[in-house]
């Protein structure tokens, strides 16, 4: 099954994971598309949404994923796991 993995944001660890997808040879997969204006058209464009943080109790993303009836897989912070 084709999986493309979509990466929005243009926080301090975007230069690591794109050197990362490079040398893993993922150019193809995984997609970086920075800032994102719209985000109810970029959560509806989804199969699933993944919230994956080791400290956000219960992040805005996470519930807007939720808001546009996306499926949702989160790290198992306190908010996501309640």
């Amino acid at each position: 099954m084709p999986v493309e993995l979509v990466i929005a944001g243009t926080g301090p660890e975007r230069a690591a994971l794109a050197a990362l997808a490079a040398a893993r040879g993922l150019n193809g997969t995984v997609r970086f598309v920075g800032f994102v204006e719209d985000m109810p058209a970029f959560y509806r464009g989804l199969d699933a949404f993944a919230l994956a943080s080791d400290t956000e109790s219960f992040g805005l993303a996470l519930g807007e994923a939720m808001a546009c009836e996306r499926a949702v897989v989160a790290t198992p912070t306190a908010g996501p796991r309640s």
